[in-house]
């Protein structure tokens, strides 16, 4: 179904994977040295197991290429894959196994018949009550061998008939289907294939699993972690108390590992696979792979559906399954928010999609976490169900509650990427009516009336601008640039003791965009034991050099102060106050205002270029770092900046210091690691190393005693 019209979207996110590859993964967690170390093992011992091992083992590398930075592990991959498929299948478990290698070898169509062959050898083992017997020899189906089977032939329901012959049989046993863990993944699997037709599955509909209780400390049995990652993955259910699957399975995985980069047998489920180190590895390694997903589609769910139970995520499914396709096969994951998720789950989103409809209400709790989530560097992207009639007027009403009525909803821009496809993307060229609210530097809400959720769920959105829509809107929220590490979650307290409190200036004018960018970059050199950094909000006419010795300004639009205020301001910086000043978002209005003010307050004293070997760049001052070039947003590059280029920063020099340090580039964005198109700007690596120094020269330089 790929057609010509998702080449440039494609060659966009293929060109990006390509450029950051290994770059966009962080080295050097216990879950990563983990996942290579397994690997390692597989590579070393893979060829010493039976068939089983084997296809285990094959089906671990498979999934771990591309993924895991180990040299040998694609050649190996490949040649293990070649010898698995050589094999004839006799068993269930043996047949299910091969079919998920071949399939996810990136080399299925060489292995076109024994997919068909092994579908026909699954079809032989099923019986009369719809379910899969282990073996020929069996008379009775069993639960583990019908799951593992279900699990293996669902993605081919729509290209073998058999295939689907086998599915119309389980769909049957996944009514009847009892025991928690296999049934409720037979169910939620068959449940989603009977979506796909119109019809519901009623009986035995299976309540959410309790995973923390199923991956308690006694609970060693790999294969069955593999299970219920399955079911994780199928339903979006990733949250587990405080924490998430990802990282609770990631520390598991990494704490019960052996010397030799395997994992121990004991406890792995018979029905499963062989009783081996071998096998437990493969499992293993299968699930760290998959918790590498650097990528993702979240679907928020308010806490009325969550409460009634009417959760279904198959559009978020449908829709990352899409995303990672056309991106050359690229991991792609998808998980349900809502409003009592872990903070964890939250910062791995860069956008999170609602389907709305007359009957959709937000909570108190749900617009608290979205105002959270915004602020936090979030998309929001909402659509209303075919039909709906009021909900468009209740999420407008939302949009302005979550920026607590600081920006208004308007008609998004034509000229806007979401629209345009600037930046390598596909424009859409007959867009639905969209409002959106910007806080002048990106957009945090995009909603429109036409229904994107239905085409999602029925497979009809593939040459359809709704799909489009989704997949701009997600490639403008990460900058066209795959995103690099999860951006790290820093519920680190204010410290005690401040070295130094920064003025967060307050004017009439758009003075506070990212409001908790500072807070974050201060809780990251907390962390780092750099500096403790206090923060305060202060109107300009209320600053006082003893109290905040730094001060910050920044905005989006052309603004002007009051007498009061330049005089406050210009009493600040001649008393021995540090003015650091930054456009944000890279807005010339804003830089020229600063400019004309510069201008007005020191006459005498020229706004110049601060010269590479300044102290503020050597690295000299304690806790600094040496810069010598920064680097420039994708699209700033587009907009004629230089990749990578020496600071562009402009300064205002009293008695021998720096006193006001002026930025025309964002920076303060990239304090809160957004990567949004549509920002000229630094990235957020180089905003927080130029901050980083930025700060330490003011307090190296600030009234001795405010040091």
């Amino acid at each position: 179904m790929k057609t010509a019209r998702w080449t440039a979207w494609t060659l966009a996110f293929s060109m990006a994977a390509l450029a950051h590859g290994q770059a966009t993964q962080p080295q050097g967690t216990a879950a990563e040295k983990a996942a290579r170390d397994g690997v390692t093992y597989l590579i070393k011992h893979a060829s010493e197991g039976n068939d089983e091992e084997k296809v285990l083992a094959a089906y671990a590398l498979a999934k771990a290429a591309g993924i895991v930075d180990v040299p040998e592990l694609m050649p190996t991959s490949r040649a293990l894959t070649k010898d698995v498929a050589a094999v004839a299948p006799q068993t269930a478990r043996m047949a299910a196994w091969q079919t998920l290698v071949l399939r996810s070898s990136g080399q299925r169509n060489n292995f076109k018949q024994r997919l068909t062959d092994n579908a026909a050898i699954l079809q032989k083992l099923a019986r009369d009550d719809g379910g899969i017997a282990a073996a020929p020899s069996a008379e009775r189906s069993d639960l583990a061998s019908t799951a593992l089977t279900a699990i293996a032939v669902n993605p081919m329901r729509s290209q073998l008939e058999t295939a689907d012959r086998i599915w119309t049989g389980i769909e049957g046993y996944a009514r009847k289907a009892d025991g928690e863990v296999f049934a409720a993944v037979l169910q939620q699997i068959a449940q989603d294939a009977l979506a796909d037709r119109g019809i519901a599955l009623r009986h035995n509909r299976p309540q959410p699993l309790a995973l923390e209780r199923l991956l308690s400390p006694e609970q060693k049995d790999l294969a069955l972690w593999w299970v219920l990652s399955q079911y994780v993955r199928q339903t979006g259910r990733h949250a587990m108390g405080e924490t998430t699957w990802r990282q609770a399975t990631d520390e598991r995985l990494a704490r019960t590992q052996n010397a030799d980069g395997s994992w121990p047998a004991e406890g792995l489920d018979k029905a499963l696979a062989p009783q081996s180190k071998l096998a437990a590895t493969a499992f293993a390694v299968i699930m760290l792979a998959e918790n590498q997903s650097r990528v993702g589609v979240a679907k928020f769910v308010t806490s009325a559906e969550r409460d009634a139970g009417a959760v279904q995520g198959r559009d978020a499914d449908f829709l990352a399954q899409w995303l990672g396709k056309f991106a050359g096969n690229y991991p792609m994951d998808w998980w349900l928010l809502d409003a009592e998720s872990p903070a964890m789950l939250w910062q791995s989103a860069r956008v999170a999609f609602i389907a709305a409809d007359d009957n959709t209400t937000f909570s108190a709790a749900d617009i608290a976490a979205l105002k959270a989530f915004v602020r936090d560097g979030g998309l929001v992207v909402s659509s209303e169900a075919e039909g709906s009639r009021k909900i468009g007027a209740t999420i407008e009403r939302i949009m302005r509650q979550v920026v607590d009525n600081k920006y208004e909803p308007r008609p998004l821009p034509q000229k806007q990427t979401i629209i345009s496809g600037e930046g390598g993307l596909e424009a859409i060229k007959t867009p639905p009516p969209i409002v959106s609210v910007s806080n002048g530097v990106r957009e945090l809400w995009v909603h429109t009336s036409a229904d994107l959720a239905t085409p999602l769920v029925k497979h009809q959105a593939y040459k359809s601008d709704q799909l489009m829509l989704l997949a701009n809107a997600w490639w403008y929220s990460v900058g066209s640039t795959l995103p690099g590490t999860r951006r790290s979650v820093l519920n680190i307290a204010p410290a005690n003791g401040a070295d130094f409190v920064l003025a967060r200036l307050a004017y009439a004018g758009n003075a506070d965009p990212e409001p908790i960018a500072f807070r974050r970059f201060a809780a990251k050199l907390q962390s780092e034991q750099v500096l403790r950094l206090g923060l305060a909000d202060v109107k300009i006419a209320d600053l006082q050099v003893k109290k905040t010795p730094v001060a910050h300004l920044t905005g989006t639009a052309s603004f002007a102060l009051n007498e009061a205020e330049r005089a406050a301001l210009r009493a600040f910086v001649v008393d021995g106050g540090t003015l650091l000043v930054d456009a944000a978002g890279g807005s010339k209005a804003f830089a020229e205002s600063v400019t004309a003010l510069c201008g007005e307050l020191f006459k005498d004293l020229p706004l110049e270029a601060i010269p590479i070997n300044e102290a503020i760049f050597s690295g000299k001052i304690e806790g600094t770092q040496r810069i010598e070039s920064v680097d420039y947003r994708k699209y700033a590059v587009a907009q004629g900046k230089k990749r990578y280029a020496a600071p562009a920063l402009k300064g205002i020099r009293l008695n021998g210091r720096w006193a006001v340090i002026f930025s025309e580039d964002d920076l303060v964005s990239g304090l809160l690691d957004v990567q949004a198109w549509g920002i000229v700007g630094l990235t957020p690596e180089s905003s927080q190393q130029l901050m980083r120094n930025l700060l330490l020269y003011a307090r190296e330089h600030a009234p001795k005693a405010d040091k």
